[in-house]
C-alpha cells in the first residue's frame, strides 16, 4: 500500500560519487549522474519542483565532495484545489513543461 502524496517527506540527494556527482530520489527510480556538481544541484532543484507541483513535500540536501551536507531546501507540495488544470488551458500546457534533460549552453 503507498502513502499519499503530502503525509511523508521525500528526499532528494545531490551526492558526490566517483568521477562526478548523483541525484538521487525514490520517486523517479535510479540515480541521475553528473560530471558537474553545480548541473547536478540545478537539476535536483528542478526535480523538487516538479514534484512539488504534484504534491510531494520534498527536501533536498546538497552535499560537498567529502560527503558532508552543505545546503538544504524545503519544497512543500502544492494544494490539491490549486493543482487541478484550468479549463481554459490546454492539457499539455499542465505541469511537467520543465525539461528535466535539458542540456545547458556550452
Amino acid at each position: 500500500m503507498s502513502t499519499p502524496a503530502g503525509l511523508t517527506e521525500h528526499v532528494i540527494a545531490v551526492r558526490p560519487v566517483q568521477g562526478g556527482w548523483c541525484v538521487v530520489c525514490e520517486l523517479v527510480g535510479p540515480s541521475t549522474m553528473f560530471l558537474s556538481a553545480q548541473k547536478a544541484e540545478a537539476y535536483g532543484r528542478r526535480l523538487a519542483v516538479l514534484l512539488g507541483d504534484r504534491g510531494y513535500d520534498i527536501r533536498l540536501v546538497v552535499h560537498d565532495q567529502r560527503d558532508a551536507v552543505v545546503a538544504t531546501a524545503q519544497y512543500f507540495g502544492a494544494i490539491p484545489a490549486f493543482t487541478e488544470p484550468s479549463k481554459s488551458k490546454p492539457e499539455s500546457a499542465w505541469r511537467f513543461s520543465v525539461p528535466l534533460n535539458a542540456q545547458e549552453p556550452a
